[in-house]
């Protein structure tokens, strides 16, 4: 769409009202039946202000994050967006759809954020909230890195230095297992070994979320 605008030698806001003019001629109303959603926010550039002048305080007109609702079983894409982070534009988006359509979603996807269950009960009470799995693994590779540190300050009594056994495989322990050689495998668990109790905590924790990892795939 940009480059089309760039080779026609029209401006953005003409554009944009073509594709919106074109869009609400082919796309239904009615959206396609699914057992499944996603929703996610986006970032879409920077919020944009102004000022009340009957207050003098300066208001939000367009805000930077939209959520997009997609359905997550079925391939159709995206099934709509609105603007906002928060649990009113999330529930006011599936209230807005008929009973019919709400009664057949099962499941709604979403990242590790309270607001989006919030609105999804509210809204979908029968249906189940998935998480997905990218922010579920990406949690447990903070609490491992946080044990690690944690454990680290135990042991020495300040942040790793190089030298140390943890020092030396901090970067292997971040890594997925499919991606280690042979012999950073060996060295992991040699290092960790030379550390005792605490390196076999953190070889232990390390373990867990490759298994989590593993069945989140």
């Amino acid at each position: 769409m940009v480059q089309a605008g760039r080779e026609l030698g029209l401006p953005w806001p003409i554009v944009q009202r073509c594709l919106e003019d074109y869009a609400a001629k082919v796309l239904s109303e009615d959206l396609p039946a699914t057992s499944a959603i996603g929703i996610d926010e986006t970032r879409r550039g920077k919020p944009v202000w102004k000022q009340n002048p009957s207050t003098g305080k300066w208001e939000l007109v367009a805000d930077a994050w939209h959520i997009g609702f997609v359905d997550a079983i079925g391939g159709r894409g995206l099934f709509g967006q609105v603007e906002g982070r928060n649990a009113e534009s999330v529930a006011d988006r599936l209230t807005s759809r008929p009973a019919s359509w709400r009664e057949q979603v099962r499941y709604v996807a979403i990242d590790l954020h309270a607001t989006f269950r919030a609105a999804v009960h509210r809204a979908l009470p029968h249906a189940a909230v998935v998480v997905d799995c990218f922010p579920v693994v990406q949690l447990a590779q903070r609490h491992l890195a946080d044990l690690r540190r944690r454990l680290t300050w135990k042991q020495h009594g300040r942040r790793a230095r190089k030298g140390d056994s943890i020092y030396t495989v901090r970067k292997l322990l971040r890594r997925n297992k499919e991606d280690l050689t042979e012999d950073q495998r060996t060295l992991l668990k040699v290092e960790l070994d030379h550390m005792g109790t605490y390196g076999r905590q953190i070889f232990a924790a390390r373990k867990a979320k490759e298994l989590l990892r593993a069945r989140s795939a």
